[in-house]
């Protein structure tokens, strides 16, 4: 930020310098910039006086200021609301280049507080957060609440940082938005009208304006995941999938400095104004200013900007506003979020450097109707849907934009659209193995342009050592009915890995992750494994969605597994050539409040700070060429992003009880240290390939990344933007002698005599796509070929 700011004063000097020779010698030209003291952000709107005069300038939206004086020892007085009045004095007839750095200050209402040398906030501040779950409308019993909303993405076409700056406060401040299309344009418009108690938000109606689908999936997952009621009386705002710390907050004073700058006259008595900085601007914490009012101690309306050092990926900034009526139901009247992204990935000669601006526009009412959609101006942007039809008709043709396009379709749904066709999942594409050496794949499924409720697909894969094809088929259908039921079947033969877990369902929720061996795990694990097996499987499962938080499945798989040397299927010494295995699976979804996206019949879920419940139960009957034996599983998987003041703990527990006798092929394996180069902390990274077997077990997988605690706090270092994080996983179970009458189980599967354990130490964000970690192994360091430390690298990207 110096540095920049540094640059930035150069060159106005420089054009000062040249202009001073045309100047005559007795008058002085002072041009300069205003900072904060502490963050060192440029502070606009400071009044820049010659002391004793009327004489004066204002600071520009960049903290700059030029001012002409003729007089004998000229001083200059820097004056801001909530900033401590500064003189400069300056040499008479000598033109200079100034900084000035200003430092915040409390205005001391004595009518409020009368405790000598006490900040007058701090006693304010704490009778706010007293009253929060009073005054918080997201708690309160208020029926009748409904709401519009209107969500609008512009694209800029812009290279200057203080340009785009100045659109982006253009935006917020609800300003004339330019309409010159090669500069910006709308590209996605939705407009929806609900209702919402407590907070449970119930869409009745929407009216969205898409140019391409592409820019709907993009467009739809990342607004999804700006909270239309979000409430700064919570401990977290939660955007794009951040939580930002609020300055209401319990313990908020530990990362906030607060200002009480002015008090003002409201209808039902004194308004306090409030400012709050951040005591550290790389942490995940707002700049703003709060009205509260002095008789309830409640919101009347909220303003935060996150500082622009913020240790965030991508969001160049964001502002939030709400203000709330006066009434006793203290409802936000309006709720607005504005946000610039800069995506430097997607970059072309036409468009060197473009940013894109969201704008989320949420206006409550009770017991009447919500604000009419106006025809004319779409989602208040001033344009018309014919206007806006012709603009987003030139910005498809811009190359950048279509680049764009084939990003979002593959970071979002793993497929990249191509006719009545999708690529994908696109991972599938290639890998490499022992067996089948390079091996290339060809996915597909139909898409919404063929048919809007049925889909067919699969693939067809060869490898090059083998000279073997594999192959798979897909058919999916939903059906006519109000919820959404999805029945689906597949018929597959490939080879697998050994730990390929048939029931981790959280994994497949992940887009770019398959749970099996593919390209990523190919390019990152260093290492070409044998450790898959041939299989032939087929599947047919009917999916209902019984509420927005309760989902069930309903399998019928049928599993053939052949024998090689990764996976030796033996019978008193004899190889038995394969096993088969029948079932039925019914298993439920519980998740709380939770998003989803559907772009055709693919869910994708967004998921929120609450836990994300599988419970399940199956049974069937196991086949070897020798006997038979019938078996049945209770299953439990349970995962929360859980944040804290700085960071974020995540953790996933499972845990299973399998009963009869079954083929060891068939337990549960947790997935060893071969997986796959996206970072996911399911997997155990000091684990074998098989190393463990189970029928009854429970597992954790924990970590916290923080938002740069330490690193924040260095120098130099702090600008890479890195953030720490730790990992402790383990898990413990047991396996009954019962299966050897199926099937020999190998010498070298363990079963667990004590809890297995690791615990990583980790950086993140590196380049803002990549993951390291050092893990270390604290358990059976005396099986065969295990390693007791290793670094593990990985793929990670995030906000």
């Amino acid at each position: 930020m110096k540095i920049r700011n540094t640059y930035r004063f150069v060159v106005v000097l420089s054009i000062f310098v040249m202009v001073c020779f045309s100047v005559f010698a007795q008058e002085t030209i002072i041009v300069g910039e205003v900072f904060d003291s502490r963050d060192k952000t440029p502070l606009p709107e400071v009044n820049v006086i010659l002391k004793n005069t009327t004489q004066g300038v204002k600071t520009d939206s960049e903290g700059f200021f030029l001012i002409r004086i003729n007089g004998q020892e000229p001083v200059l007085q820097f004056s801001c609301i909530g900033y401590a009045t500064k003189e400069v004095k300056i040499k008479p007839g000598k033109n200079v280049g100034i900084q000035v750095q200003l430092q915040e200050q409390n205005t001391v209402l004595q009518e409020v507080f009368v405790i000598p040398g006490a900040n007058p906030a701090i006693p304010l501040m704490n009778r706010v957060r007293a009253k929060r779950s009073v005054n918080n409308y997201l708690t309160a019993p208020v029926f009748g609440l409904n709401y519009n909303e209107q969500n609008v993405a512009y694209l800029g076409n812009m290279n200057r940082r203080n340009m785009n700056k100045k659109l982006f406060e253009t935006l917020s401040e609800g300003k004339e938005i330019p309409k010159d299309s090669s500069l910006f344009v709308p590209v996605y418009l939705n407009e929806n009208e609900g209702s919402v108690l407590k907070k449970e938000l119930t869409e009745l109606r929407r009216d969205t304006y898409k140019a391409s689908e592409q820019a709907v999936q993009l467009m739809d997952n990342l607004f999804a995941q700006l909270d239309a009621k979000f409430s700064f009386y919570d401990n977290y705002v939660n955007v794009l999938g951040i939580n930002f710390l609020s300055p209401i907050a319990s313990g908020a004073g530990a990362y906030y400095d607060f200002y009480l700058t002015d008090s003002l006259q409201g209808a039902n008595g004194k308004i306090y104004k409030v400012r709050f900085k951040t005591k550290n601007p790389k942490n995940q914490i707002f700049n703003g200013t709060l009205y509260v009012d002095s008789v309830s101690a409640a919101l009347q309306s909220a303003e935060a900007e996150l500082p622009l050092q913020s240790n965030v990926n991508y969001i160049q900034q964001l502002k939030m506003r709400q203000s709330f009526t006066e009434n006793k139901l203290r409802i936000p009247e309006r709720s607005q979020l504005f946000i610039r992204l800069n995506q430097s990935i997607i970059s072309d000669t036409t468009m060197t450097n473009p940013v894109m601006y969201l704008k989320k526009v949420v206006t409550f009412s009770v017991g009447k109707d919500t604000v009419v959609m106006n025809p004319a101006d779409f989602a208040q942007t001033g344009y018309s849907k014919s206007e806006i039809e012709q603009k987003m008709n030139l910005m498809n043709e811009v190359p950048v934009v279509k680049v764009a396009k084939w990003i979002a379709g593959v970071i979002i749904t793993g497929y990249i659209p191509a006719g009545i066709f999708d690529i994908g999942k696109i991972q599938q594409i290639s890998r490499y193995n022992d067996i089948e050496g390079w091996r290339f794949t060809l996915p597909f499924r139909t898409n919404e342009k063929m048919l809007r409720d049925f889909s067919v697909g699969g693939y067809a894969g060869y490898g090059l050592k083998n000279n073997e094809l594999q192959y798979s088929a897909l058919m999916e259908y939903k059906l006519p009915f109000k919820n959404r039921q999805l029945l689906s079947a597949s018929y597959t033969k490939d080879y697998r890995r050994i730990d390929y877990n048939y029931n981790n369902f959280l994994i497949r929720e992940k887009p770019l992750l398959t749970g099996d061996d593919d390209i990523s795990s190919s390019i990152f694990s260093l290492n070409s494994t044998a450790k898959l097996s041939l299989r032939k499987e087929f599947e047919a499962t009917l999916n209902n969605e019984w509420s927005r938080n309760f989902e069930t499945f309903l399998t019928f798989r049928n599993n053939i597994m052949f024998s090689n040397a990764a996976l030796p299927l033996m019978h008193n010494g004899a190889d038995v050539g394969s096993v088969s295995q029948s079932s039925l699976v019914f298993t439920t979804r519980w998740s709380f409040g939770e998003k989803v996206y559907d772009r055709h019949l693919q869910r994708i879920y967004i998921q929120n700070r609450k836990p994300v419940i599988y419970l399940g139960v199956s049974g069937g009957k196991s086949h070897t060429p020798a006997t038979s034996g019938y078996f049945g599983k209770l299953f439990l998987s349970v995962k929360q992003n859980c944040p804290f003041t700085l960071g974020t703990f995540n953790y996933h527990v499972n845990a299973a009880i399998s009963t009869g006798a079954m083929p060891y092929s068939f337990l549960d394996f947790p997935q060893g240290n071969e997986g796959g180069g996206y970072y996911s902390y399911y997997r155990y990274n000091l684990m074998n390939y098989q190393e463990y077997a189970a029928d009854r077990y429970i597992g954790l997988q924990s970590e916290l990344i923080t938002n740069g605690l330490l690193f924040n706090l260095i120098p130099v270092v702090r600008d890479f933007k890195l953030r720490e994080f730790v990992s402790f996983k383990m898990i413990y179970g047991s396996l009954n002698n019962q299966h050897n009458s199926m099937i020999d189980i190998p010498a070298n599967i363990y079963t667990y005599n004590k809890p297995y354990s690791e615990i990583g130490v980790g950086i993140t964000n590196i380049l803002g796509l990549f993951a390291i970690q050092s893990v270390w192994r604290l358990t059976d360091l005396n099986h065969p070929g295990v390693s007791p430390w290793a670094i593990k690298a990985a793929i990670k990207v995030g906000f």
